[in-house]
């Protein structure tokens, strides 16, 4: 009979652990203060993509699939929003250097972020494009993605050209 007692009072010990945030009179609280804080965090993020003068996208890392692009991203390739989404990586924002994009991923997977790497981009157009490529992944909706930001210095680049030439005649 001890047994028993035993495995009883063990039983409502878990019971009344189980339910120890309906006896927290606070908890509600805390939840929606929690609920409140990421609805915040989340509609800032979605803004700062939204609004972002660089080209954005966000790609799930397991199939490498783009999940969602800004509006720069689409007019600095030349696709539609619609034409990316769903598609894998590969198949739209193509480098100048094919090897360089192949091994982009992985090696950020294994090694951390990309940040400032100048890479040669092919648009829809087949026109070339430069721009400052940073890459990080980030935990989204439980899955890894890779978030991958493109700044387009082509108009740098031929300021750059310009004065350079201008240099050269005096």
């Amino acid at each position: 009979m001890n047994n028993i007692t035993s495995a009883k009072s063990s039983a409502t010990g878990l019971a009344i652990a189980g339910n120890e945030q309906d006896m927290d009179p606070g908890f509600p609280e805390r939840n929606t203060h929690v609920q409140e804080t990421l609805a915040r965090s989340q509609k800032r993020f979605r803004y700062a993509f939204l609004t972002s003068p660089d080209s954005v996208a966000i790609i799930k890392a397991e199939d490498r699939t783009y999940t969602d692009v800004n509006e720069m991203f689409s007019l600095f390739l030349g696709y539609a929003k619609e034409d990316i989404i769903g598609r894998k990586f590969f198949e739209v924002a193509a480098w100048q250097d094919p090897e360089e994009q192949k091994n982009l991923l992985s090696t950020i997977e294994k090694r951390g972020p990309v940040i400032n790497q100048e890479t040669r981009f092919i648009d829809k157009e087949g026109g070339a494009k430069t721009g400052l490529l940073s890459v990080m992944t980030m935990p989204l909706d439980q899955e890894l993605h890779f978030v991958l930001a493109i700044r387009n210095i082509d108009a740098l680049r031929v300021v750059e050209e310009a004065l350079e030439k201008s240099e050269a005649r005096y």
